[in-house]
């Protein structure tokens, strides 16, 4: 009799075992079909799965209410990578009041004391290669800054000689140029200024920025300002560029958020001095910031 209460109590055991496992396998399986990367699924709960990343996408980069004015733009995440410039293959990198031929260049812009130089202006090559029009937003910025300061006019093909081919962070070449070659050149003894890396790499909206940067311009300081800018293009294609810009001022609008007045190299009209960077038409993300002051 004990001999068949055991194994009646094995029996058993195993029974649960295998209802166990089933209900396991049973659920692993019902959550495959309701998301995994890895099986196949229909279209209704594609449509959910599709939906949620969608939403997922909106609220990641929705913060500071950046994306609500321009039509659903959406940024992706940005590598840290110090270096920033423009594809001028891109017919919007290129001011739309210029002749598209860069080889025709024309005088800075100019609006009562400020003075803007325009990248494509310039066609002379950079220290590494290519030229002006095609990666130089960089030192057309710290030209702009020079002349913003002191008051005189620069040439901005002297002040990209500046820059030293090769070096490892301090270059201007076709990749564009950093922050840390904008500091270099403005803090050399022909120009005196004072200058400080603020952030380097990292990916901020426009109200993220200005709380870091406002103490900077409070004390009279501009920044040589790189960010990564989203935006439609002409025939409707999405685009990114990274791009350096100056910025004089931090104004705050009338809803609370903040906006940053500069002078542009590329983008916009040219004759518009300075320029609002919630009005330009692209979606910015700042990335570097350097301080710069007499």
């Amino acid at each position: 009799m004990r001999n068949i209460f055991a194994k009646v109590n094995i029996v058993f055991i195993i029974t649960i075992f295998l209802l166990i496992f089933a209900g396991v396998l049973t659920y692993s399986i019902r959550a495959d079909e309701n998301g995994s990367l890895f099986e196949e699924y229909d279209d209704s709960t594609q449509n959910i799965y599709t939906n949620d990343l969608r939403q997922g996408a909106i609220d990641l980069y929705n913060f500071g209410k950046e994306i609500s004015d321009f039509n659903g733009t959406r940024p992706s995440p940005q590598p840290t990578d110090q270096e920033t410039t423009q594809n001028p293959d891109i017919p919007e990198n290129y001011d739309p009041n210029d002749p598209s031929d860069p080889q025709i260049t024309q005088n800075p812009s100019n609006n009562s004391n400020l003075t803007m130089y325009r990248q494509a202006d310039y066609t002379q090559n950079l220290p590494g290669g290519c030229t002006i029009a095609y990666a130089g937003c960089g030192p057309v910025s710290a030209a702009n800054i020079i002349t913003y300061l002191k008051g005189t006019k620069v040439n901005p093909v002297d002040v990209a000689n500046k820059y030293i081919a090769g070096h490892a962070s301090i270059y201007a070449n076709c990749l564009g140029s950093t922050p840390f070659g904008a500091a270099y050149v403005l803090s050399l003894p022909e120009y005196g200024f004072n200058t400080e890396v603020i952030f380097a790499g990292k990916h901020l909206t426009i109200n993220e920025a200005a709380e870091q940067l406002l103490e900077f311009v409070d004390r009279g300081s501009v920044i040589h300002a790189g960010g990564q800018f989203y935006f439609y293009d002409g025939n409707g294609d999405y685009q990114e560029n990274g791009h350096f810009f100056t910025i004089i001022d931090i104004t705050k609008l009338a809803n609370g958020d903040y906006d940053f007045i500069g002078l542009e190299t590329a983008y916009g009209d040219r004759n518009t001095i300075p320029v609002s960077y919630r009005t330009l038409g692209r979606l910015l993300y700042v990335k570097h910031a350097v301080a710069v002051s007499r």
